[in-house]
């Protein structure tokens, strides 16, 4: 065990460790609610990030998170004050509310991730509701020419994302195909092929049609590998689902959140170890 002035010192500063990363979160939760499109456009440096905004509406992401943020980073705003201010005037009120506000705490996290291990189809479940949501609420189709077999994309933001997100990782709806079936879309195209021009009613989106090269967005209606039979759902569609490719995505950087809980526990745990040193060591001997 370290001495009482080392433990004072090692638990106000992390103590100011927290309170900083509290008004940070708390500010970030704040900014989030006034403009969640700006601090889209913030975090999008943050590698992963903008391939998982092909999928996932980002702003409305951090807008349902921004309550969370401002009630996490409150809480952490009283654990510094309490930390710090109970270290640096060795007052054992506080630092026995502290480390017992702590433990609670340390309790409740480690529920969490017990939950999250065991359970995980909850969470399984809320990706697909959120992707299925908003494949129905804004997804819209390429447009193709018929003169110059021209692919133009849609104007709108997160139909573009679906429809790229489609084409460059080869999967189709959130599940499957059969997706589509359950919302209206413009699925009517005319292609000309066979000489003839042909009017498809399509069950397939193009963005789902199998591509002659891998990783790029189609541009021509030559870049597909057999349109109108994938148009009509006979063939040369992609069979897997965009659900599997988020996940194998979140588990590319699964890494990041693990190593900041380790990291926080860790903290925490120093905190509750130094902060009862302190409160169990007599007044007068506290340096």
């Amino acid at each position: 065990m370290c001495s009482r002035g080392c433990c004072r010192v090692l638990l106000t500063i992390f103590n100011i460790l927290f309170f900083l990363a509290g008004a940070l979160l708390l500010s970030f939760g704040i900014a989030a609610i006034a403009d969640p499109s700006g601090v889209a456009g913030f975090i999008a440096h943050v590698p992963g990030v903008a391939n998982m905004a092909v999928v996932i509406n980002i702003p409305e992401v951090i807008l349902s998170c921004a309550i969370f943020m401002i009630v996490l980073g409150s809480v952490m705003l009283v654990f510094g004050f309490l930390g710090c201010a109970g270290a640096a005037f060795t007052s054992k009120p506080l630092l026995f509310l502290y480390w017992i506000l702590l433990i609670v705490t340390l309790i409740a996290e480690v529920a969490l991730i017990i939950y999250a291990a065991v359970s995980p189809r909850a969470a399984e479940q809320q990706i697909q509701s959120v992707m299925i949501a908003s494949l129905h609420k804004n997804f819209n189709t390429v447009t193709i020419s018929t003169g110059n077999k021209t692919v133009t994309l849609p104007s709108n933001v997160v139909a573009v994302s679906w429809v790229a997100m489609q084409s460059e990782v080869a999967c189709c709806g959130v599940y499957n195909y059969t997706d589509y079936s359950g919302f209206p879309w413009n699925n009517n195209f005319t292609l000309i092929y066979g000489g003839q021009s042909h009017f498809i009613e399509a069950v397939v989106p193009p963005s789902c049609c199998v591509l002659k090269q891998k990783n790029i967005v189609p541009k021509s209606t030559d870049d597909y590998l057999n349109l109108p039979d994938c148009l009509q759902g006979i063939s040369s569609y992609n069979t897997v689902g965009c659900y599997k490719a988020v996940v194998q995505l979140a588990k590319q950087f699964s890494y990041i959140p693990i190593a900041i809980c380790s990291v926080v526990i860790a903290i925490e745990i120093v905190c509750i170890i130094t902060s009862v040193y302190l409160w169990r060591t007599p007044s007068k001997k506290i340096e």
